[in-house]
């Protein structure tokens, strides 16, 4: 078994005693010494024994003084500090080292303590019903809107088993006691480390107030941009109605009449057609999937557009996808990207290839970028001083009908917008 460095040193003064001791003996022994020789003996050895025992206490005092104060600094207690015994020498180095290591992990305690309570400040604040569990799973923490899941204060909760809250962790995943609960709330989970343990963070998220808010803004949306395109007909509909109703009725204002209510006729249909195209932007479409040639179909296409100058990268030739559906998209891009350049002369760049199995057109073009990427895909939506908002809202409905997705963002290399069909 080994010995510890104190039965070391203890063993190795004892053996020194006793050797010395015995050589006295054996001398005193062989010269016939009398008895009185042997006390005297004995009384100079006892004290070297003394001290030697005493000095070793002395040496060893840092160790245990840096003893506790290692085992302080685990208990996260850093005001205990050693005073060295020594001013110089190794012993002194690491009683200094040791100092500085306890004002380290102070001064990253305390920052850690900040950002604790930083994170709590936040909980606090949010409306969603959050709950930290400790590594046994007991409350921790939690916020005002975890009591009122709890319908009970949290801090009365406190060090609570979290299945007597109706959450329970297992395999590593925390889910609701009862499962009626998981058809209104959605439960997220992360994990946290505190005072050296690893404590869980759980957020409960109302699912039906999550689709309220969402179903609420789309109908905000529609509203906004129904509620624009209807004033835009009905004010010169309702101005003209007050002028006919002014114009007194004789042979010589027929013309004007007529006029009038040819306007009406014009600006009527033109809200029916806006109503009617509003109702079938997002109907199903049937998709017949054929391969085909791309590089063909974009020749094709970009020979419509005669302004404009295309470059070519196509790393991938044949192509998977509705050709009719996939050529109006590429219509409806490309001539958005050639109308961006107003004071430029157009320069279309197109790639095509495949990667993270996925079928890939980029579309570049030099002009003036998106100003307002949040609205595109928004029905009725336009910057365009004679836009309907109809285009890319179609091109969206199109490439997510194949299963895919559409992106239009600012270049990142140049000036210039960037749209991606992903199928």
């Amino acid at each position: 078994m080994a010995k510890s460095l104190e039965q070391h040193f203890f063993g190795l003064v004892i053996s020194l005693l006793l050797v010395i001791t015995c050589l006295l003996v054996i001398v005193l022994y062989l010269i016939n010494a009398a008895p009185l020789m042997y006390i005297t003996c004995a009384i100079f050895v006892s004290p070297i024994g003394i001290y030697c025992l005493k000095f070793g206490k002395y040496l060893l005092e840092p160790f245990y003084q840096l003893s506790a104060m290692v085992e302080s600094i685990r208990l996260e207690d850093y005001s205990l500090r050693v005073k060295p015994s020594y001013k110089t020498g190794i012993v002194n180095t690491l009683v200094q080292e040791v100092d500085l290591l306890a004002d380290i992990m102070q001064a990253r305690k305390t920052q850690y303590d900040q950002h604790v309570f930083l994170i709590y400040q936040l909980i606090a604040q949010l409306d969603t019903p959050i709950a930290v569990f400790d590594q046994h799973g007991l409350l921790s923490h939690g916020n005002d809107a975890f009591s009122n899941w709890c319908q009970t204060p949290w801090q009365t909760l406190k060090s609570t088993r979290s299945d007597k809250l109706g959450l329970t962790l297992n395999s590593k995943k925390w889910q609701f006691v009862d499962p009626k609960y998981h058809e209104k709330w959605q439960l997220r989970q992360s994990k946290l480390i505190m005072q050296g343990a690893v404590h869980h963070l759980l957020v409960l998220t109302d699912v039906e107030q999550l689709i309220k808010k969402t179903r609420q803004a789309s109908w905000q949306q529609i509203i906004r941009v129904m509620s624009h395109e209807i004033n835009n007909s009905l004010s010169p509909i309702k101005s003209l109605a007050q002028s006919l109703q002014e114009i007194p009725h004789t042979l010589d204002n027929q013309d004007d009449s007529r006029q009038a209510l040819s306007v009406i006729e014009t600006r009527s249909d033109a809200l029916l057609q806006f109503v009617n195209r509003y109702a079938q932007i997002h109907q199903p479409l049937t998709i017949e999937r054929t391969f085909f040639s791309i590089e063909a179909l974009l020749h094709k296409v970009s020979a419509l557009f005669q302004q404009a100058e295309f470059k070519f990268e196509i790393i991938q030739v044949s192509f998977n996808a509705d050709q009719l559906l996939l050529e109006q998209v590429l219509i409806n891009l490309i001539k958005n990207a050639i109308e961006a350049c107003v004071d430029r002369k157009p320069l279309i760049y197109i790639r095509v290839a495949t990667n993270d199995y996925a079928q890939r057109i980029s579309i570049c073009d030099n002009g003036c970028g998106v100003n307002n990427p949040e609205n595109l895909f928004v029905p009725f939506y336009t910057t365009k001083e004679n836009g309907k908002g109809i285009g890319l809202s179609l091109c969206n409905n199109i490439i997510e009908q194949h299963g895919g997705r559409l992106t239009l963002t600012n270049r990142l290399d140049a000036e210039g917008a960037e749209a991606e069909i992903r199928l």
